[in-house]
């Protein structure tokens, strides 16, 4: 499998500040099937545009991320330990070592620069595919119609009344 790309979010602030290139945040290099699927559930039900980013930048927050370099002391006498990325937890985590100003919006954005395509691409593709069927007129490269089956229509058959007698009743009686 790819490495998983790194992001950096800024300075470390982990106790201790044990890195001095400051803190990364790592992302799964390609889009994984639980996040497309709840990306499209978003792209679906989100209400205008704000509304969708902001629900994108949560489902590529909460599946992207692979990994951070985040420390935390769970006490002044343990040395620190590194807080292990837990998608069953993603929202307190992220909410606790990546706050939007501390390295949230970098990530998000970094997400959508790696998944936003993929994302969208079926899309665009849907879109392009309905404007070229509905374009009307012949072009250039048109070429008539033909018969599905390749074959004439038959001719209508001669009718089976005579003229004139079609609809009235029969001058024979009924046995």
């Amino acid at each position: 499998m790819t490495e998983p790309i790194a992001v950096p979010v800024g300075p470390c602030r982990c106790p201790g500040t044990p890195h001095v290139d400051g803190d990364t945040v790592y992302l799964a290099p390609k889009m994984t099937i639980p996040m497309g699927i709840a990306a499209w559930h978003v792209v679906r039900n989100a209400t205008d545009s704000a509304d969708l980013e902001g629900r994108l930048a949560n489902v590529y927050l909460h599946f992207g991320i692979t990994g951070w370099t985040f420390v935390d002391r769970e006490s002044p006498d343990v040395d620190p330990r590194p807080v292990r990325w837990d998608p069953d937890k993603a929202e307190d985590l992220i909410e606790k070592y990546l706050p939007l100003w501390e390295g949230g919006f970098t990530v998000a954005q970094a997400a959508d620069g790696l998944y936003g395509e993929a994302i969208f691409f079926p899309l665009a593709s849907a879109r392009d595919q309905m404007r070229k069927s509905s374009q009307t007129g012949l072009t250039a490269d048109s070429t008539p119609a033909v018969p599905d089956s390749g074959l004439t229509p038959p001719t209508p058959s001669v009718p089976s009344s005579r003229n004139g007698t079609a609809g009235k009743l029969s001058v024979v009686p009924a046995p």
